[in-house]
């Protein structure tokens, strides 16, 4: 027997909006790679609160909604995030390596605004 939910979506930006928020400091992401569609729908939020972004980053999970680690990094930009740090080590993330690699990448990113 396989239960099935139904999940209303909404953009956050709407969200926000009809909840009235103030503040929002940080947001986590992990949503099976429909990274790239939740920032579509984020924009207004980012700008005005400029929130740290946790997001998990896979790159299966990416490629099987159409997109890849470029099509997220270019949006995080886009946004103006600049730094990126992988959370297991601490580290500076490095997209550059992460999108040219042929290996799967699998990890959680903290992604700020500088």
């Amino acid at each position: 027997q396989i239960d099935v939910s139904v999940a209303e979506i909404k953009r956050l930006d709407d969200l926000v909006v009809n909840l009235n928020l103030v503040s929002l400091d940080i947001i986590k992401i992990d949503i099976e790679g429909f990274e790239v569609a939740f920032m579509d729908g984020a924009k207004d939020t980012i700008d005005r609160f400029k929130p740290i972004i946790v997001s998990e980053l896979s790159s299966q999970n990416l490629e099987s909604q159409g997109q890849d680690i470029l099509s997220f990094y270019e949006i995080l930009v886009k946004y103006g995030y600049s730094r990126f740090v992988d959370v297991h080590t601490g580290e500076k993330f490095n997209f550059d390596k992460a999108i040219s690699t042929t290996e799967v990448i699998e990890t959680d990113i903290a992604c700020y605004i500088q």
